[in-house]
């Protein structure tokens, strides 16, 4: 950007373009207001949204695979019918 001689306006406009859609919605909940001039607190803020995002997506993920329950697990053994079931139709 330095080298494209870009105000701390254009920057901005820049950064604000090129975030992902989930950031830029982040955008609309910041508590106070940052200058279009300061790029060096929107590049920051920025940041902190994409960890914030990273580690929710990751906490998302750990909670997922938490609940995973293998659906073929070779150490289960079926339990036994019992002799005299009343839906075994074949019982003597």
């Amino acid at each position: 950007m330095i080298k494209a001689n870009k105000t701390e306006e254009q920057k901005v406009d820049l950064l604000k373009k090129n975030v992902s859609h989930k950031i830029r919605d982040l955008v609309l909940t910041l508590s106070h207001k940052l200058s279009d001039a300061n790029y060096n607190g929107w590049s920051e803020q920025m940041d902190v949204f994409a960890h914030n995002l990273q580690n929710h997506n990751h906490q998302a993920k750990l909670n997922n695979t938490s609940n995973y329950c293998p659906s073929n697990n070779n150490n289960i053994t079926p339990a036994p019918t019992p002799a005299g079931d009343p839906m075994d139709l074949d019982a003597a």
